[in-house]
Order: C-alpha cells, then sequence, then structure tokens
C-alpha cells in the first residue's frame, strides 16, 4: 500500500542563523519512552500533512507530560493551522505538496497551536480528508500561543537525538522508502542500505533503547506499525515503528541528511487561552462557574429550583454525565452550559374517590 509523505528537505542556513539544541538533561537511561502521553494515532489520509501532524503530536505530548490537557485523547491540536501556516510563508496555500520542518516549527512559535475541534480535518464524499486551503490567519485569535517558545534544530546524529529524547519528544524528517510501507508486520523498518528515496516524511520519535540499538517512533498513518501485544502492553497508543540508530548515520552519509526540530515548549509561558471561563446556568444553590486551566476537570451543580425537577445540561459537550445534577465538565474551551428543568407533576387528587373512602370508614353506603 502507498502511503502519504509530504516533508520536504530543509534549506539549510548558516550555523551562525541557527539555534541548535542544548541538551538539558543531566542523566539519561539506557532505555526510555514518553509514548504514555502520545495523542491517539493519527491518520493523514492522503495528504501531505505529515509535517503539522508531527508537530501536532509533538506539542500534544509535551502538553499532556505537562498536565495542560488530558492523556490519552484524541489528537488535541489541528495540523491543517501548522501545516497551513508553512504552506503560506512559502505561498503555495493552495497547493498540497508539503511543506518545510523549519517552516512548521517557526509557524507554531510565531502562531501558536489551535484545538482541533476548531479546525478539524472535514471528510469528502468519499470519506477522505479533504482539501482545505483556508487561511490561517483567520483562526489566530483563537490559538493558544506562547511568546517565549524557540525552536532548535537537533544536530550531532544519533547523540544528538538520543539527548533530545531525554527531554521529550522529536520531530524528525527523513528519506522514505517504499520498502517501509511493509513494516506494519513487524514494527521494524527494514534495511535501507543501497536503496534509493524519492520522498521524504515527518514522525515522531518518542522513545529509545540504547542496548537494541532501536529509536521508537509515532507515524501518521492510522493502525499502522507495532501491533505487538507485549508492546501495547508497555507503550500505550502504539501505532508506530522501531528505527535503528544505524540509519541515521546511512541517511547523513547517503540522502542528504535528516532535519530534527525542537520546540521549547516546557520553558515557555502560556498565553490565554490556556485558562478557560466557565458559565454555569443554576438554579439557587448552583455552582461551577469560573477561571479554570485548559484541560481541567471542574464539578458542576445545577441547584434547586421549587416546583422543579432537574433534567439535564446543554450543551452536553465534555460533561461526564448530562443527566445528573452534579457531574464535571472537561474544560477545552470558553464554555457556558445551562441546566434544564421540568415542573413536577404531583398526583391529582380525586375529590369523589377520597370522599367515597371516608364514608365507607364511616360506614355510610
Amino acid at each position: 500500500m502507498q502511503h502519504p509523505t509530504g516533508a520536504l528537505k530543509d534549506k539549510r542556513k548558516p550555523d551562525e542563523l541557527v539555534r541548535f539544541y542544548v541538551p538539558k538533561a543531566v542523566t539519561r537511561p539506557r532505555v526510555g519512552s514518553w509514548a504514555q502521553y502520545n495523542p491517539w494515532p493519527f491518520n493523514q489520509d492522503g495528504r501531505g500533512m505529515c509535517v503539522g501532524v508531527a508537530d501536532c503530536e509533538l506539542m500534544a505530548n509535551d502538553a499532556a507530560r505537562l498536565g495542560i490537557i488530558p492523556v490519552g485523547k484524541p489528537l488535541f491540536y489541528s495540523p491543517w493551522y501548522v501545516y497551513n501556516w508553512a504552506r503560506f510563508a512559502r505561498g503555495w496555500l493552495n497547493e498540497d505538496k508539503g511543506c518545510y520542518p523549519e517552516d512548521a516549527a517557526t509557524a507554531i512559535c510565531d502562531h501558536g497551536v489551535l484545538r482541533y475541534d476548531c479546525w478539524p480535518c472535514v471528510r469528502d464524499e468519499y470519506g477522505n480528508i479533504a482539501m482545505d486551503k483556508q487561511d490561517p490567519a483567520i483562526w489566530e485569535a483563537r490559538a493558544s500561543r506562547y511568546p517565549g517558545l524557540v525552536k532548535a534544530r537537533i544536530d550531532n546524529g544519533v547523540e544528538g537525538l538520543l539527548a533530545a529524547l531525554a527531554d521529550g519528544v522529536v520531530s524528525l524528517a527523513v528519506p522514505w522508502f517504499s520498502k517501509w510501507g511493509s513494516s506494519y508486520r513487524s514494527g521494524v523498518l527494514p534495511p535501507i542500505k543501497g536503496e534509493s528515496s524519492d520522498s521524504r516524511h515527518n514522525i515522531l520519535l518518542d522513545g529509545w533503547d540504547e542496548n537494541e540499538g532501536m529509536f521508537y517512533g509515532l507515524n501518521s498513518w492510522g493502525e499502522w506499525g507495532i501491533r505487538e501485544t507485549a508492546l501495547v502492553t508497555e507503550r500505550p497508543f502504539r501505532c508506530g515503528f522501531k528505527f535503528p540508530f544505524e540509519y541515521i548515520e546511512t541517511i547523513k552519509a547517503d540522502f542528504g541528511g535528516y532535519d530534527a526540530w525542537d520546540t521549547d515548549f516546557d520553558a515557555a509561558e502560556p498565553e490565554a487561552p490556556m485558562q478557560f471561563a466557565l458559565t454555569v446556568k443554576a438554579a439557587v444553590g448552583g455552582y461551577g462557574s469560573g477561571l479554570y486551566a485548559a484541560g481541567e476537570k471542574v464539578q458542576i451543580d445545577c441547584g434547586s429550583q421549587g416546583g422543579y425537577t432537574f433534567s439535564q445540561w446543554k450543551p452536553a459537550l465534555n460533561i461526564d454525565d448530562p443527566k445528573s445534577a452534579l457531574t464535571a465538565i472537561r474544560m477545552l474551551d470558553d464554555t457556558t452550559v445551562s441546566a434544564y428543568f421540568t415542573k413536577y407533576k404531583a398526583k391529582r387528587c380525586d375529590l369523589f374517590a377520597l370522599a367515597k373512602l371516608l364514608n365507607q370508614r364511616e360506614g355510610i353506603s
């Protein structure tokens, strides 16, 4: 099966114009993984948005690790937002031919990231992701921006990638080979020495094993890659691959090198809207209104209203149990929820039946 790619080879700048990654982790275990913070596997489905997907996965992994967004959910950020900014920078917003990894990293630093539910991937009549040519600037006001965020190129081959992985996941663009599409069954990408490549693809490195000499990664082809039970147990949401260390050196020597970027997320202070306002329209005694961190779960109560019984919360999006008077809501945006009540219907008293009963008690027929 032919899978989509979409990473273009970065145009290298003079070293003095590039910020290079500086290792932050003091020590590095021989085996490590950040996979437990990955979003669910995403499928780019024929679109050239692999760079946008990988960078959004990177940001989502970091955000989940820091407690900003929930762990173990679908992709939280919109690949279209990042991908369209990267194409907009080159003047080819109307073309779906991939983008440069550096342009995507720059877009995140300059314009932030946007929640997926603001700009989702829409399906066409055939069920495929439809091309989206929207100007990303129209969504910038809704994006979460980080004024201190910086991008850094990761160099120094295997050692440089390991140093960066010790601190978090890495976005990596490499030449891609047709035989790698067959790795679905084994999980290990086949050898590439002597092969040829006519495309490049962006993936996410989320783990390493120095004993085996392997990187682990997440791809953007949905349910593709490692599926072995043992690995699924150890590495939740694992649908990726094993990538031998030696391939990095082969790629450097024979295929023009790789492009790896880190966005220094955890050193940056977020701007709004990483805090969201909750307005709870409830009866007397109801509560929950306030300002909360993105992703926080907040308890809400409908209160009480004389002569009425609670019916449901509306809208029900992100509410644990919309039919429960006391429940919780996950904060993913500025939100207003309303408690709805129905009038209490008491049983009507049948006066004739009551009179008949009283007469019987008095012995009156």
